[in-house]
């Protein structure tokens, strides 16, 4: 039971990586998401005056 847990584990991670390698439109999409959003520091808090 447990090997076909950790192998099913496995197959998920190298099929994930080699999509990862393989497929660079998805990090290109992930990127220019990540660009236009400001980050969590970069926001004001809940109430805080606004500049």
């Amino acid at each position: 039971m447990i090997v076909i847990v950790i192998l099913t584990i496995g197959m998920i991670l190298l099929a994930q990586g080699l999509d990862r390698i393989f497929n660079p439109r998805i990090r290109a999409r992930h990127k220019d998401h990540e660009e236009n959003e400001p980050n969590e520091s970069e926001e004001s808090a809940p109430g805080a005056p606004v500049n």
